[in-house]
């Protein structure tokens, strides 16, 4: 029983540390100023698809950095989408949404029904996730 224990320990910790989280873009420096929240890329979760769709997780991050704010307890933290990249057609879809609250709630949305694609970011220096995520080389 201790080995099993053991061993479902060490999955769990390596799961959880699989993560690599990448800065696109940082969160604001502090609460008096304005401006766009954080962007971050899982670089582990990207994936290339055998029909050439590449799919990452993606967060944004809305209070990191704004700690000395006050916030009601439903404020959004931030929100992680798994994000579907045709970089061919430079079009984006949104496969599902998790939106995490300060009290520690999560709401979720399964977009995976949802057939509609939507362009790629205008703004391309404002928004670098899609540049990055087909950018990105297999390891």
């Amino acid at each position: 029983m201790r080995k099993l224990l053991a061993l479902t320990l060490v999955l769990v910790s390596n799961a959880a540390s699989a993560e690599e989280w990448v800065v696109l873009r940082p969160p604001p420096a502090s609460a008096t100023v304005l401006a766009l929240p954080g962007i971050l890329i899982d670089a582990s979760s990207i994936e290339v698809l055998d029909t050439g769709i590449r799919r990452a997780r993606e967060k944004i991050d809305f209070l990191s950095r704004r700690l000395d704010e006050k916030f009601g307890p439903k404020a959004v933290s931030y929100v992680i989408f798994v994000r579907s990249y045709d970089c061919i057609k430079q079009l984006t879809h949104d496969d599902s949404m998790e939106s995490h609250q300060i009290d520690g709630s999560i709401n979720t949305i399964d977009g995976s029904p949802n057939p509609k694609w939507s362009p790629a970011p205008e703004n391309r220096a404002a928004d670098l996730t899609f540049d990055f995520v087909c950018g990105w080389k297999p390891k």
